[in-house]
């Protein structure tokens, strides 16, 4: 793609508007995809709720079950819309491990009828920003659009959630970016010191795993792979939103069902 959680101490009940979480709680919300989306929602509007004494949330429910969480802010003529689908690097199946994290270096390297380069330019046309990261439990998207442009933005994004292609030549170039990668971490004391902490503390579980994959992993993962997790986790019932932005919830509505 052309484009870690740190852990900070917690007091011993932490506080989110009127609602009270013990410590225990709120470290084990803050390990789920629905959680961090909500964090990143929260720190997309707090510039606007340091200039303003409150700002509404609104659920907003699309005709076909999609659910978003959308603050409307028309302080400026962009729109940003953060995505999460439960399935990350701990789904990589055995073997495989990188697979995910390889996938989310795709998604703006070609998507329905426009291969990498023409998918490239779209998005530089639209004025558009887009990332995508695997993390352990889900697949993180981001978009920031101008408002102007967010029905071509829109559709650019919608084509690379659900068709992106998988070509061969994106795939053997991010590999090679991933690979490199890995090698470097191979000579990082800091790396290799976490490695070892994680092995001895999940030992066999997933979460130990490198989140890259191997040497040896990386170099069998093919398109058919890559599709066949794309299906397998980027599913409707899985998909967690929160847009902030110049946009009401009825077009918010009609965005999330394309």
């Amino acid at each position: 793609m052309r484009g870690g959680a740190d852990t900070d101490s917690y007091s011993s009940r932490t506080s989110v508007g009127s609602y009270h979480l013990s410590e225990a709680t709120v470290l084990k919300r803050a390990a789920t995809p629905l959680f961090t989306l909500l964090l990143s929602l929260f720190f997309l509007i707090l510039p606007s709720l340091t200039a303003r004494a409150a700002m509404s949330i609104q659920e907003v429910t699309s005709p076909k079950g999609i659910t978003a969480w959308l603050v409307e802010d028309y302080s400026v003529p962009l729109v940003a819309i953060r995505f999460v689908f439960d399935g990350g690097t701990t789904q990589d199946p055995a073997g495989k491990e990188g697979l995910a994290n390889l996938m989310s270096g795709l998604f703006d390297e070609g998507a329905g009828d426009l291969d990498s380069e023409a998918f490239q330019i779209k998005l530089d046309d639209v004025g558009a920003e887009m990332s995508v990261e695997a993390a352990r439990d889900g697949t993180y998207g981001s978009m920031r659009m101008l408002a102007e442009q967010r029905d071509a933005a829109f559709d650019l994004l919608r084509l690379a959630v659900a068709e992106p292609r998988f070509d061969q030549a994106p795939i053997d170039r991010i590999r090679a970016q991933v690979l490199s990668g890995i090698i470097a971490n191979e000579l990082d004391p800091d790396t290799l010191a976490q490695r070892k902490w994680l092995e001895a503390l999940y030992g066999t579980h997933p979460y130990a795993r490198p989140d890259q994959g191997t040497r040896l992993s990386i170099a069998t993962i093919t398109p058919d792979d890559l599709i066949a997790f794309h299906k397998a986790t980027f599913a409707r019932d899985g998909l967690h939103v929160a847009v902030v932005g110049a946009i009401d919830a009825e077009t918010l509505k009609k965005k999330l069902d394309m």
